[in-house]
């Protein structure tokens, strides 16, 4: 059974979808009928460059959570102290 992927008109949202003979006639997100058109997605292919950046870009994302970790913990703590 093929995985395809559906763009919603109406939402924009773009699916996953199982397709098990027939082909999908209600978005997943706003329950509206008729409104998927299916994308061409791009095969997955990994290289050592596209490697590298995706855990430059998670190292990245990381240290902004923590980041945003020890900000809403030092506010709490202000908070408290007044």
């Amino acid at each position: 059974m093929p995985l395809y992927e559906y763009r919603c008109r109406a939402c924009g949202v773009i699916h996953e979808v199982l397709v098990r003979g027939s082909e999908p006639d209600v978005c997943p997100s706003c329950d509206v009928r008729a409104e998927l058109e299916r994308v061409i997605s791009p095969f997955s292919v990994t290289t050592p460059g596209g490697s590298l950046a995706r855990l430059q870009k998670a190292r990245a994302d990381y240290k902004d959570s923590q980041k945003d970790k020890r900000i809403a913990a030092r506010e709490e703590r202000e908070r408290h102290q007044h």
